[in-house]
């Protein structure tokens, strides 16, 4: 660059003219030309740490200079070999976006839950005067870990159902991390999450490191299934939480069993068709009625048959039978 001088010289001097003093001045001028040298500015690189969850901001014209006391611009800033016009907003996929502006002023904007690392970027900084640099600015995401939230299962069947599901499925991590089962807890008892436990009389329970269960109950068992306590972790904390099945009754068919008896000639048969017959949910029997043949008689009835004998069963299940005099032989059958 040239800048041009002029030197102003202006002479003073007296002397006598016909005796008279007499001053005179003298101007001269003088013009130079002189090549000043622009020094180039200095940019120096930046970094900053942050926290998950938060975005950077900062100016990374902080630690920059300029010999000469030029002001100094960001005229443009790259990120993998894309360049952007600083105050120019680059997006960057999975990441976030990054913005710097004219005076220096950054910020980086991270999508929710971003922990990854962060492309470096380059700017560069202008004197005015044709001086540039190029820095670079490095953003860290500090790894701090955030402890995953689980939340209780409860899940209701009718017995004799096998009850399935995910414990997985509510519980969620902050940082947006995989979730597994580690292992879970019955009656103090710890099971390593794909195995088994077996709970005698109840059923058994099988929740797999991917939060699947199932848990199949014994035959006709009903009511409330002892509480599984899991453990989950996203690699880093381990946090629990509740399983609970309930099993609602079904009634369940009772069963009659059939009955004999032999008796004496002309000597009453008695007995109890329900001693034998039983009701797995311990429900109180009672007998509805009885078939003779093609004939129905409602329970406390006396059927009669005609040169065999009386048949009677009442609702608690007691029977007799009353044989025709001298009868002998086979009575037909009673359901």
């Amino acid at each position: 660059m040239k800048k041009i001088y002029s030197l102003v010289l202006t002479l003073a001097f007296a002397t006598l003219v016909h005796g008279i003093p007499l001053l005179i001045h003298e101007t001269s001028t003088y013009t130079y030309i002189k090549e000043v040298i622009n020094d180039a500015p200095i940019a120096v690189d930046d970094s900053k740490t942050v926290p998950k969850h938060q975005n950077a901001t900062g100016n990374v014209m902080i630690n920059d200079s300029d010999p000469d006391g030029d002001i100094l611009i960001v005229t443009e800033f790259e990120i993998d070999a894309t360049v952007y016009s600083a105050g120019t907003v680059a997006t960057l996929p999975g990441i976030g976006s990054v913005k710097i502006d004219v005076d220096g002023k950054y910020k980086f904007d991270f999508i929710k839950n971003y922990k990854g690392p962060v492309p470096p970027v380059s700017y560069t900084i202008s004197d005015g005067n044709g001086g540039t640099d190029i820095a670079t600015v490095n953003i860290n995401i500090a790894q701090a870990n955030s402890t995953p939230v689980a939340v209780n299962d409860s899940n209701t069947i009718d017995e004799d159902n096998i009850a399935t599901g995910n414990v997985l499925l509510n519980d969620t991590d902050p940082d947006g991390d995989n979730l597994i089962i580690t292992h879970f807890v019955i009656n103090s008892i710890k099971t390593p999450a794909g195995s088994t436990a077996m709970m005698p009389g109840v059923g058994d329970l099988t929740i797999k490191t991917d939060g699947s269960y199932t848990f199949t109950p014994v035959l006709n068992y009903n009511g409330a299934v002892p509480v599984a306590i899991y453990s989950l972790t996203d690699g880093t904390d381990t946090v629990s939480a509740l399983l609970k099945i309930t099993i609602n009754p079904v009634n369940d068919v009772p069963v009659a069993v059939n009955d004999t008896k032999s008796t004496p000639k002309n000597v009453t048969a008695t007995g109890n068709v329900l001693t034998n017959d039983s009701d797995v949910d311990g429900d109180v029997l009672t007998v509805t009625d009885f078939v003779i043949g093609a004939t129905s008689y409602p329970a406390g009835t006396i059927a009669a048959l005609a040169g065999v004998g009386t048949v009677q069963i009442d609702a608690d299940g007691t029977f007799s039978f009353i044989p025709a005099t001298d009868y002998k032989g086979a009575v037909p059958v009673v359901t």
